[in-house]
């Protein structure tokens, strides 16, 4: 549970090479960048007059650097909150009933029995896929509201180019998405205690896959990921992994680049 993998920090380093402004940059910012960033990180507008100033920029970015050394939200600096998420992560194993050490065929049974995963219209309920040609991935994937319009577009897209993209999802709204909540919902430990709905878990160890994206979610740590990688590579070896973050928090581009 506690395995760390290359794919995030990798994930982490593509992040911060994306963020919007350099430190640099952040020392005395035009008037068109300040506009570029109200609209970006609305918050930083104290006053909300609809125009971001330096000063306010500048109380803004003191303000992450404090909440980011103390590992605090800004908004709630003096407020000490517990982990959202249950003390069986901290454990070097998962419950024994968990669903991911089951056999593929026990896997394959729990989930007849339940009910179907969430899944956006229009988008098939398919377990396993024919093995595409000309280098299509077949993709399995997590996420919450943000991803579901690129879940549901990306087919169109395919379509468009001439190819239908083979998808088998598990999603939810908001923290119900996340890759923590899909994989206790899935083996039903912690939350869901001996009520799994496994259906990523049926799709992966019955069947051929190519990649898996998910969405990320506040407060993730990496072994909500590195389980699902460790499952993927246990029955398809070489499997490559993506995260898609829809749409950054301003508290963690700020952190990521130091400011």
């Amino acid at each position: 549970m506690k395995n760390h993998h290359p794919i995030l920090l990798l994930v982490t380093l593509a992040l911060a090479t994306t963020a919007p402004f350099s430190t640099a940059q952040a020392q005395q910012l035009s008037e068109s960048r300040l506009a570029q960033l109200l609209k970006r990180f609305p918050e930083a507008d104290a006053d909300g007059d609809g125009k971001l100033t330096q000063q306010e920029f500048n109380t803004a970015r003191q303000q992450f650097q404090q909440a980011r050394q103390g590992n605090e939200r800004p908004a709630a600096a003096a407020v000490q909150t517990k982990p959202g998420f249950d003390p069986g992560w901290e454990k070097d194993d998962f419950p024994p009933h968990a669903v991911s050490l089951k056999t593929p065929e026990e896997i394959m049974a729990i989930y007849k029995r339940g009910p179907r995963g969430q899944t956006p219209s229009g988008v098939g309920e398919a377990l396993s896929f024919p093995k595409p040609t000309e280098g299509i991935m077949r993709i399995v994937g997590t996420g919450h509201s943000f991803m579901k319009p690129g879940y549901v577009t990306l087919p169109v897209i395919t379509r468009a180019a001439g190819f239908e993209q083979p998808l088998s999802l598990h999603l939810g709204g908001g923290i119900k998405g996340s890759t923590r909540y899909k994989w206790e919902q899935e083996n039903g430990i912690f939350e869901f205690d001996h009520n799994p709905l496994p259906k990523l878990l049926t799709a992966i160890s019955n069947a051929e896959w190519e990649a898996m994206i998910w969405g990320p979610y506040t407060d993730d740590r990496p072994e909500f990921y590195t389980c699902w990688i460790d499952f993927c590579e246990q029955y398809n070896p070489g499997m490559k992994f993506y995260l898609s973050d829809a749409w950054p928090a301003p508290g963690q581009v700020l952190s990521l680049i130091h400011i």
